[in-house]
């Protein structure tokens, strides 16, 4: 299930009024999530209320979503959003246009088959600067792995001389 607010939600009300255009973009949603993911029935649960969110409900399979190490299986938690992206350079010589004031939350449940036991979670962090605030809280509740991530965005661009601590935050919350 995949609930949206804002652009996102609008994009997912406008789509939906075609059903070929609704599928690929189901598709495209469960390729950010997962790699090599194929998305199936997917269903548009509430695309009406402009008061609610955008949902979206679909079936995936994904047969690369973990990769062994030695005897355990590796997988990566699930996000709509990765920091990493904007800050792609080294440095700057020209400001950095973010854009828009943006907010991306991910909230993920994984639950595990039986027999499986998660032996590593990534660490739980924040990191909060006048532009840019990421939160990620990673635990176990059971056989089900939760994480709840977020990014908050809110300046228009960074300037050079900024660049490079936002980069270097980015990079250790992405270790």
């Amino acid at each position: 299930t995949f609930e949206t607010v804002g652009r996102s939600g609008s994009l997912m009300r406008r789509v939906a009024r075609n059903q070929t255009m609704f599928e690929q973009v189901a598709q495209r949603v469960a390729s950010v999530l997962l790699p090599n993911v194929t998305a199936r029935e997917p269903k548009a649960v509430e695309v009406h209320s402009l008061t609610s969110p955008a949902v979206l409900s679909m079936q995936v399979s994904a047969s690369s979503v973990a990769r062994s190490e030695g005897t355990a299986l590796r997988m990566k938690v699930p996000t709509d959003w990765n920091p990493r992206n904007l800050f792609s350079l080294a440095t700057r010589q020209h400001p950095l246009v973010i854009g828009a004031p943006t907010q991306y939350s991910t909230h993920v449940e994984l639950t595990l088959p039986e027999g499986f036991e998660p032996t590593k979670l990534p660490a739980s962090g924040t990191f909060d600067l006048p532009c840019l605030s990421v939160r990620r809280q990673v635990k176990r509740e059971g056989a089900t792995v939760v994480a709840d991530q977020s990014y908050r965005l809110t300046c228009e661009r960074l300037s050079p001389r900024e660049y490079p601590e936002y980069r270097a935050k980015v990079e250790e919350m992405a270790r």
